[in-house]
């Protein structure tokens, strides 16, 4: 999806998708209003980890790309070890809803810096591939 459509814009829209759904989640009274927020959560990670992949290894040379996408690999896991954590003192001080909804946040802060990006790339991307 993202090759087709861009991974600034798959990304963001990615971002909003999951933010709404961990605001839902937030707010969740019932099994069945948390299972549908799981639900928009996985529809919006779903395309979140190949856009952010293309984002972060379009401008390298051919040959440096599978490094990349290791350090990148490597980086994902390390942040989601940290956000757990992280998530965990939220949750400690403020309680879960609160919580999601910082991380709800942080995701929507993220779609700003996305759109300069694309506005402004450091390095032009490789012909045929949108950004």
């Amino acid at each position: 999806m993202p090759d087709r459509l861009g991974a600034v814009r798959v990304t963001g829209a990615a971002l909003v998708v999951v933010a709404a759904g961990l605001a839902v989640m937030a707010s969740a009274s019932s099994f069945g209003v948390a299972a549908l927020a799981a639900v928009v959560l996985g529809v919006g990670y779903a395309p979140l980890y190949p856009s952010l992949t293309l984002l972060s290894t379009t401008a390298l040379p051919e040959r440096e790309r599978p490094t990349a996408i290791g350090v990148f690999s490597a980086a994902t896991s390390l942040g989601m070890a940290a956000g757990a954590a992280c998530g965990g003192v939220l949750i400690g001080l403020w309680g879960s809803p609160a919580a999601l909804l910082c991380v709800a946040a942080a995701q929507l802060l993220v779609v700003p810096v996305l759109r300069l990006a694309r506005s402004r790339p450091l390095v032009p991307a490789p012909e045929g591939v949108r950004v």
